[in-house]
């Protein structure tokens, strides 16, 4: 084994270096942004990222930090570890380069303008808007038809009272000694990857009723696949689906006992 990992690299290296791994090539374009120019998160992902929603609006008045500049610093801040300093020098570059006058060396109106004019609504539909033109430019189907995945995580907030208040920590969790967690029920497209739409709740709602009252598979094409585990393999869920003409692929539900024809066991076997 040793000997044909050592021939495989002198062939390597007489015939070229070996491909490049999705992950490295990842990483290197991450580390690209990180040491990038001012302006680099908007010129890398502004043809993706449709931020025309965050464009000031007439009769507004002028901000130095401005939706559109506060979006993509605060973007800026996951490539730069969460760094509220280094989103701001990034604004502070950009505003030089373009001959306007520095702004205060202090982070506080940055992060006050991140949290009065980050709108979760706006934020979301960029989401959904990115989500379905990824999933439109991959045209792969499985029998002509699209495939799409629900399924429930949580996400962990920042430890501060409005979030204390709104999703609070798991029950099994001593008070003071953990984060609130945020539930999510999550419609993907599994050709793409993408993540389509979401809805978002406390923990102790359940997903299945998430599914239904945020209708995440009511904008969906007709004849196209849902895939779910067993939680949300329920009369309801599929009934509803059926009626938009939409198929559901699930393991049954543990508790549920189900008799199948003799052809279909075999099908099955």
């Amino acid at each position: 084994m040793k000997q044909l990992k050592l021939y495989f690299k002198g062939f390597n290296r007489l015939f070229g270096r070996a491909p490049k791994s999705s992950l490295q090539k990842q990483l290197e374009a991450v580390e690209a942004i990180r040491k990038g120019q001012p302006k680099r998160l908007s010129a890398v992902f502004g043809e993706v990222i449709d931020t025309r929603m965050l464009r000031k609006k007439p009769g507004e008045r002028n901000r130095a930090f401005t939706r559109e500049t506060v979006f993509w610093a605060a973007l800026g801040e996951v490539f730069w570890g969460g760094s509220c300093r280094a989103a701001l020098q990034e604004i502070q570059q950009a505003r030089i380069e373009e001959g306007l006058d520095a702004l205060s060396a202090s982070t506080s109106s940055y992060c006050t303008a991140k949290k009065e004019r980050m709108d979760e609504a706006d934020l979301k539909a960029i989401l959904v808007k990115l989500g379905k033109d990824l999933a439109d430019q991959n045209g792969m189907l499985w029998r002509g038809r699209r495939i799409y995945a629900v399924d429930g995580t949580g996400v962990a907030l920042a430890d501060t009272h409005a979030n204390q208040e709104e999703y609070p920590q798991p029950g099994e969790q001593k008070s003071g000694c953990g984060f609130p967690v945020m539930q999510l029920v999550v419609l993907q497209d599994l050709a793409s990857g993408s993540m389509l739409d979401f809805v978002d709740s406390p923990l102790n709602v359940s997903e299945t009723s998430m599914f239904c009252a945020g209708a995440l598979f009511e904008s969906l094409p007709k004849d196209s696949v849902m895939v779910f585990d067993r939680h949300y393999c329920s009369y309801l869920n599929i009934a509803q689906m059926l009626t938009l003409g939409i198929h559901s692929v699930s393991r049954l539900h543990q508790g549920r006992k189900v008799d199948l024809p003799p052809y279909v066991r075999e099908v099955v076997a």
